[in-house]
């Protein structure tokens, strides 16, 4: 699933050139029908996917390519961090997991304007995003999109649907998670990291990366009424962590059929917002 069609047929039946681009089409559409000096803009970039295809998450797991995106703006503006919905856990033959995303892939960033940028300025966002997409093969693609925005003291909001199923897909703060505990164990070199939600009947994790800090295992358990994950990090001897160890990453909590999902960012050592107290 690593590599595209084109290394795994024979040369005789090579995919046409492109198709992995008409596979994906990029589309980007703003929250507002213009911008304010010194204000800050909601953009989605939307990535459709073919029926039976998918793309991947910003990790992929244990194979395919991460799907990205690159905003070219105007000098003085900036970009944010580009926000990735939930994907979802592909288990492939041989017990490899994969993250990814079908159909619809809606990603969110923050465009913020100068605030000496006059009225009436026209501004120009384009998009550039590139993708793998599978489904028994793979093929590279990648596509562009552009949305021009005029500079006005006055805007509108706009796409307010759109924005809000998107909103819906993102994971919440792990803070708003009642009742959850976190706790740091173990060596400098070999730290674990647990966490316990009371009433949860199940609990997953899908690491982000995080440099210097590899998972080594992940393991579920449940007692006393509470889910519990431990996540296992590793370091070889002689190299501790060039600071201190991270974890970061998407927490699914299962109760009942229903599933909702945290971004969980934490550093051993460091005091984490608590969560809020069970009702």
């Amino acid at each position: 699933m690593v590599l595209p069609a084109l290394a795994l047929a024979p040369a005789a039946q090579e995919p046409e050139p492109g198709i992995g681009d008409r596979l994906g089409r990029v589309g980007v559409m703003a929250g507002v029908d213009g911008i304010r000096p010194g204000a800050t803009v909601p953009l989605l970039v939307r990535l459709t996917v073919e029926p039976g295809w998918h793309v991947y998450w910003e990790n992929p797991g244990e194979g395919g390519v991460p799907t990205r995106v690159q905003l070219k703006v105007p000098d003085g503006f900036t970009v944010g961090p580009v926000r990735f919905p939930v994907p979802s856990r592909h288990v492939e033959e041989g017990n490899i997991v994969l993250y990814v995303h079908e159909g619809v892939l809606d990603l969110l960033v923050d465009l913020s304007a100068p605030a000496g940028i006059a009225a009436g300025t026209k501004v120009q966002v384009d998009v550039e995003a590139s993708w793998l997409v599978c489904t028994d093969v793979c093929h590279i693609g990648s596509g562009r999109a552009s949305i021009e925005l005029p500079v006005a003291d006055e805007v509108s909001a706009r796409h307010e649907a759109e924005f809000a199923k998107a909103r819906s897909r993102q994971p919440r703060p792990v803070s708003e998670l009642a009742g959850a505990r976190l706790a740091w164990a173990g060596t400098d070199l070999e730290p674990t990291l647990s966490l316990d939600v009371p009433g949860a009947d199940d609990l997953d994790f899908y690491p982000l990366p995080v440099a210097g800090t590899p998972i080594e295992e992940l393991r579920r358990a449940k007692r006393d009424g509470a889910a519990r994950i431990e996540l296992d990090l590793g370091f070889e001897p002689g190299e501790p962590p060039a600071g201190a160890p991270r974890v970061r990453g998407v927490l699914a909590v299962r109760v009942g059929k229903s599933e909702r999902h945290f971004l969980l960012d934490t550093t051993r050592g460091r005091t984490d917002p608590a969560p809020r107290p069970p009702r």
